[in-house]
């Protein structure tokens, strides 16, 4: 199995540097050396601009990868377009909307993009008969007299400096390109990122462990919290079912959508800070899709009769959560559970084989961990 590979990597790896690394008097290093040295030695620096800011670094360590282009702010100085700021055909985003003229013409969209991936790319249009060229493919889209959101399809791009070229019909318009792939893992030490903080052994081991994907791999705690779906108070169209012959539920009654999609939405509490590990019990032909508090949203695919899933950890804070799931059209979900991990610095610790903790890393530990950790195959 490729986590249990990485995390036996890890106890070695961070047990090697623990005692290897010297003692060192030099000036301590702070949580934002070890972020910049994380992006540039794993190769994820494609995706910064070329004065980058912290900003930068934690926008590519958080994981999210979802990316709207404005096309006012994107296009080239010599497109033969014009920005437009009314509302006549409807509302926009950002400042404006690009316009074309009275004959066909180009736009040249230029962007940086901080991670690769698969992305799902949409376009805010107006008028039929754009023509899209992306990233060495060329398609076709059309929308009405108004702006639509008009889907592109599926495109493989790098990170780094993007450039989408658009075929605009006469008289119509451009609003924003918007670019959606799955969420990768957020690498951070377990109270964020704060540059300025002096770095410790246990940011190393909490980054090392998530950058792996491994908190999955903490043990677990008694605790564990169950949500049942009919309880909800925001079932979002969802309809309460008693049947059972897709299932017996856990309390007798599960939520179905109907024709049309739903988003049923669960109130919690939790009493511990901590990592927990989620579950969603539901059914379906389709993947539903979970996200706590308004935050990255994550794909489960569901089976055809009611059964467990894990869907992978979240980071919660003591106090009151909320958890969105969204079902399409006849798919249904009867409980989400969250199953508390042990989760303190020290069981990161000891998940990374990390036997010393007192002190602060130094330079030359930081370099053996990285040359470390790049050589397990860490990838963004």
């Amino acid at each position: 199995m490729r986590v249990g590979k990485r995390v036996v990597s890890i106890f070695v790896l961070l047990g090697l540097v623990c005692l290897v690394a010297p003692a060192s008097s030099v000036q301590a290093l702070t949580q934002r050396d070890w972020m910049v040295a994380l992006v540039d030695a794993l190769g994820w620096s494609f995706g910064l601009p070329d004065e980058p800011q912290e900003s930068d670094y934690q926008e590519i360590l958080s994981g999210e990868r979802v990316f709207r282009v404005e096309a006012e702010e994107a296009h080239q100085p010599e497109d033969l377009v014009a920005v437009k700021t009314f509302e006549n055909f409807g509302p926009f985003s950002g400042e404006g909307w690009l316009a074309g003229i009275a004959t066909e013409t180009r736009a040249h969209l230029q962007f940086l993009l901080p991670r690769d991936g698969s992305y799902h790319i949409t376009a805010s249009l107006r008028l039929p008969g754009h023509r899209i060229r992306i990233g060495g493919r060329e398609v076709e889209a059309s929308a009405g007299n108004r702006f639509e959101t008009v889907p592109l399809g599926t495109f493989s791009l790098e990170a780094g400096p993007q450039e989408i070229v658009v075929d605009l019909p006469p008289s119509a318009a451009i609003d924003y390109l918007e670019l959606r792939a799955a969420p990768l893992p957020k690498i951070e030490p377990l109270n964020g990122w704060r540059p300025q903080a002096p770095l410790s052994r246990s940011d190393l081991a909490v980054t090392a462990v998530r950058l792996l994907a491994a908190e999955n791999c903490l043990p677990p705690m008694p605790q564990k919290i169950s949500i049942e779906a009919e309880t909800s108070s925001s079932p979002g169209g969802a309809q309460i079912e008693t049947s059972r012959y897709l299932g017996v539920p856990s309390e007798g009654a599960w939520l179905r959508a109907g024709t049309t999609p739903a988003r049923v939405r669960l109130h919690f509490r939790v009493e511990r800070d901590g990592v927990y590990r989620v579950a969603l019990t539901g059914v379906g032909s389709e993947s539903a899709t979970l996200s706590f508090n308004g935050g990255r949203s994550r794909s489960q695919p569901l089976n055809s009769f009611l059964a467990e899933k894990e869907v992978g950890t979240v980071y919660l804070e003591r106090g009151s959560h909320y958890a969105d799931i969204e079902l399409p059209a006849g798919n249904g979900v009867d409980k989400l559970v969250l199953h508390a991990l042990h989760s303190d610095p020290s069981d990161y610790a000891r998940l990374a084989g990390m036997s010393a903790m007192d002190g602060k890393p130094d330079a030359s530990e930081i370099d053996l961990l990285l040359s470390l950790l790049a050589s397990v195959g860490a990838s963004r």
